[in-house]
């Protein structure tokens, strides 16, 4: 399944600087990861679980150097 999504600029839906095309993925994770997602979301550090997901394997990525363009 794919999900279309924007990046704004300032949280501003009118100003938009780049979309992404995004591809549904199902994981196994220990409760305990979940419980800590859970407080990352209760504590407004991120918006969802998914949006904390995203950014963490981003990171990964960018720290393993295994795909350098990543914005």
């Amino acid at each position: 399944m794919l999900f279309e999504y924007w990046i704004h600029i300032d949280n501003k839906p009118s100003q938009y600087l780049f979309r992404r095309i995004m591809k549904l993925i199902t994981l196994n994770l220990p409760e305990a990861y979940i419980d800590g997602l859970e407080k990352l979301v209760q504590d407004d550090i991120y918006p969802n679980r998914s949006e904390a997901i995203r950014l963490a394997v981003r990171d990964l990525i960018r720290k393993e150097n295994a795909y350098n363009p990543i914005p």
